[in-house]
This record gives structure tokens, C-alpha cells and sequence, in this order.
């Protein structure tokens, strides 16, 4: 009998310390989920509105200037109105459809009002070219050679220098000087903007020939070596004078050269003063030695 009081009174102590542990344990845990309660930083939720957009008609392709657009030319991209800051956007892609580029508008660019021509003309008239022109330019169609013209180099939208050569007022000498610089091509043989590049090099070979032939095709020889500038009415005279007293020659610039180089032009007799001056020297600078120490050995190193 006593051996087994003995025995359930362990087992009653065994039980009761079970439960107490596992109240003591329980309380704990509570005590850490009300400590975490309270440092918990909450986070507010901002529920944005889906922003108000506005229609952008964008160029679908590279367009070069001088080219008609069609349908198939534009898209439209909705852009959110804190984005559309340019005032006089496009909304519409029929109010472009029709009209010219007058500049070259690349792909994925918004259309503006100032890149296109104000109506729709038939492509190939006079209204359709002048078009191109900025207010207050005109178009100056100069005859060239392959050499005084370059030819085959000069493109639609380069820049170029014109250099003329002339008699002096005197009689006594000739004189060659750069009468304008930074002068826009409009127009090489009639068209106005370059051939447009192709996927693959065989199909550009093949419609760089086709342009090439369907172009003379249509081109008197005249035409064919002319080149037309985006002048000013000023320039536009002393292109008209430097061409009736003597001959022009065309350079062309780097497209990055916005440059305007100041020069006095030049004459047989400073060609010649040139020729008999003798060459500059330039004094050389002292070189310092350095002496370098590697190990037991010094190497002496003079400096550049």
C-alpha cells in the first residue's frame, strides 16, 4: 500500500509540474506575440487612380524629309497628360496623312505640327517641294561637276561650305574665299531626301540600282548635276554673283561641325609667300631623368 501511494503521488507531482510548464510556456509566448503587437510599424497602402492619358500620334517608321505620310506611316500611343508637355501635340493621325515631312522624323518620335507641311499637296508639284522650306528660306538650284560638286558624296541634309574663286576688282589677281558655310542641301538631282535603307544588303544593292535607274530615267542630264541649297535671300545673291563672275566649288562638313570658321581668303600672291617661308622649329623641352631604384639596381627614366 505504501509503494503504491507512493508511486501515483509521483505521478500526481509528475502531472502537475506538466501543467505548470506548460502554462508558464504559453503565458511566455503571449507575452512575446503583445510585445511584437505593439512594435509592429504598419504599412499604408496608397491606392493610386489609373493616371488620365492623351493620344500622341508617333512616327511608325523612319521618315525622311520631302516624303509624303500615309496611314500606314503614323500610330497613336497614349501618354499620360503630365507626360504630353509639348504644347500642340497631335492627336489626330489624319490631320498628318497626306502632308509632307519637313524634316526627318524617326521612328517612335511625336509628330508636331512643325514637322510636316501645312496641306496635303500631290506629290512631285512645286507646292510639294517648297513645303521643305523654313519661313523667310528660299531654294537655290546651282549646276555642278562631279568635282566641283562631289558628286556621288554630297547627300540630302548635308551641310556645306561654298568656296568661290574670282577675279579681283583690280584685275590684278585671283581670289579664292569660303563665301558661306554651314549651308543645308536640300536637293541632289532632283530628289529630296536619300535613298532608304533595307533589311538585307543584296535587296538595298538591288533598289539602290532600281533608284538609281528609274532616276535618270526621269532626269534630263541638266538636272541630273544639280544640287539645290537652303539659303537666305542674301546668300541667295551672292550665290547668283559668285556663279556670273567666276566659279564655285562645294566642300562638305562633318554633320557634327556647326562651326563658323573666319577666314580672309587667299590669292596667287599668298601661295607663293607661303611656299618661300621656311618651316617652323619648335624648340625641344627639357627632359627630366627619374632615377628608379629596383632592388640593388637604378634604371634612370626620362620623362615624355
Amino acid at each position: 500500500m505504501t509503494q503504491r501511494f507512493k508511486t501515483w503521488t509521483l505521478y500526481a507531482l509528475a502531472l502537475m509540474s506538466a501543467v505548470i510548464a506548460v502554462v508558464m510556456i504559453y503565458g511566455y509566448v503571449q507575452n512575446q506575440i503583445e510585445q511584437a503587437k505593439t512594435h509592429t510599424v504598419v504599412k499604408t497602402v496608397r491606392i493610386v487612380q489609373k493616371p488620365q492619358t492623351r493620344a500622341v500620334v508617333v512616327a511608325r517608321r523612319d521618315i525622311y524629309r520631302g516624303e509624303t505620310l500615309t496611314t500606314d506611316d503614323v500610330a497613336v500611343l497614349n501618354v499620360p497628360v503630365e507626360a504630353a508637355i509639348v504644347k500642340g501635340v497631335i492627336t489626330n493621325p489624319q490631320d498628318v496623312v497626306g502632308k509632307i515631312a519637313r524634316q526627318n522624323i524617326y521612328k517612335g518620335e511625336w509628330i508636331l505640327p512643325q514637322k510636316v507641311g501645312d496641306t496635303a499637296v500631290a506629290e512631285g508639284s512645286t507646292a510639294h517641294v517648297a513645303q521643305v522650306l523654313e519661313p523667310g528660306h528660299r531654294m537655290f538650284r546651282i549646276s555642278v561637276t562631279a568635282v566641283t560638286g562631289l558628286l556621288g558624296l554630297i547627300q540630302p541634309g548635308d551641310h556645306v561650305d561654298v568656296v568661290s574663286t574670282f577675279e579681283s576688282t583690280d584685275s590684278r589677281r585671283m581670289i579664292s574665299r569660303v563665301i558661306m558655310q554651314n549651308i543645308e542641301v536640300l536637293a541632289v538631282a532632283g530628289e529630296l531626301h536619300a535613298p532608304k535603307n533595307t533589311s538585307s544588303a543584296s535587296s538595298n544593292e538591288a533598289s539602290g540600282q532600281a533608284n538609281a535607274s528609274s532616276v535618270s530615267a526621269r532626269l534630263t542630264p541638266d538636272v541630273r548635276s544639280m544640287i539645290t541649297l537652303n539659303v537666305t535671300p542674301k546668300q541667295a545673291e551672292m550665290l547668283a554673283l559668285a556663279m556670273n563672275v567666276g566659279v564655285i566649288q562645294l566642300a562638305l562638313r562633318n554633320d557634327t561641325d556647326t562651326r563658323l570658321v573666319k577666314t580672309q581668303g587667299t590669292s596667287l600672291k599668298l601661295m607663293e609667300r607661303g611656299k618661300s617661308r621656311p618651316p617652323k622649329l619648335r624648340r625641344k623641352m627639357q627632359r627630366e631623368t627619374i632615377q628608379i631604384l629596383q632592388g640593388s639596381q637604378i634604371e634612370e627614366v626620362r620623362s615624355r
